[in-house]
């Protein structure tokens, strides 16, 4: 299989209408967040060829977001959209630790929501698309796979 580049991570963002849409050609945001997209083969190297479910899902978007904020996002991503940079880095820090507390015990959290994890994999919260529906529920579908085709699932954390 091809290498995983920053750049088809990017493109296939851009392809995603749930995520081009809060960046349109030429928006400042666009470029401010590109280098960050660009950087999640790097950032989630660890995760790449791990079979995804709700805990590697989780524990991702919580990599990518600390580096995000380890790496200037808060800055470069608030000045573009003309918003206080505390905002932003509060609310960011804000989903790592729902997301961390959420984590601890996902047995428990599925059991609290009513849920399995596989309902909770193929709901529209997590937004898998029937292809990777499909390789998920075979148990096909890594970290990776997701990247090269929706990367959103993993990289988006404003819904």
């Amino acid at each position: 299989m091809t290498a995983l580049t920053g750049e088809r991570v990017w493109q296939a963002s851009l392809a995603d209408p749930s995520f081009s849409a809060e960046m349109p050609e030429g928006s400042p945001i666009r470029e401010a967040i590109k280098p960050f997209i660009e950087a999640a083969p790097t950032a989630l190297a660890e995760f790449l060829d791990q079979p995804l479910t709700l805990q590697v899902l989780g524990d991702a978007k919580i990599v990518f977001l600390r580096y995000c904020l380890g790496n200037d996002f808060v800055e470069k991503v608030g000045g573009a959209a003309g918003m206080g940079g505390e905002l932003i880095k509060s609310l960011l820090e804000g989903i790592v630790e729902t997301l961390a507390e959420m984590l601890k015990d996902v047995p428990a959290f599925l059991e609290a929501m009513g849920a399995t994890e596989e309902q909770a994999m193929l709901s529209p919260q997590v937004g898998l698309n029937a292809a990777n529906q499909a390789d998920y529920k075979a148990g096909k579908l890594t970290v990776a796979d997701v990247l090269r085709t929706q990367p959103a699932v993993i990289l988006k954390n404003s819904d």
